[in-house]
C-alpha cells in the first residue's frame, strides 16, 4: 500500500502532492495550466479575446477591476 502523502502526480505538467500541499496550492497550480496550451487547441475566442484586449489596453485610465472567467 503506498503512503499518499509521498504519492504524486502529474496533471497539465504540474506535480501536485496528495496531503503535503492545501487546496489552495493546487489549485493556483491548476489555473496556471492553460497557458500551457497551444493557442491552435483554443477555438471560437477570438472576437471575445480581442474585445478584452481592446478593454484592457484602450480603457479608461482610471483604476477599473476586470473578472475573466473561463471553464
Amino acid at each position: 500500500m503506498n503512503d499518499t502523502s509521498t504519492d504524486t502526480e502529474t496533471d497539465h505538467g504540474f506535480q501536485v502532492k496528495s496531503s503535503e500541499q492545501g487546496s489552495s496550492s493546487s489549485a493556483e497550480n491548476f489555473r496556471k495550466a492553460p497557458f500551457y496550451m497551444q493557442e491552435e487547441d483554443v477555438v471560437g475566442f477570438d472576437d471575445p479575446k480581442n474585445l478584452l484586449i481592446d478593454w484592457l489596453v484602450n480603457g479608461s485610465a482610471e483604476r477599473t477591476v476586470v473578472s475573466v472567467v473561463a471553464m
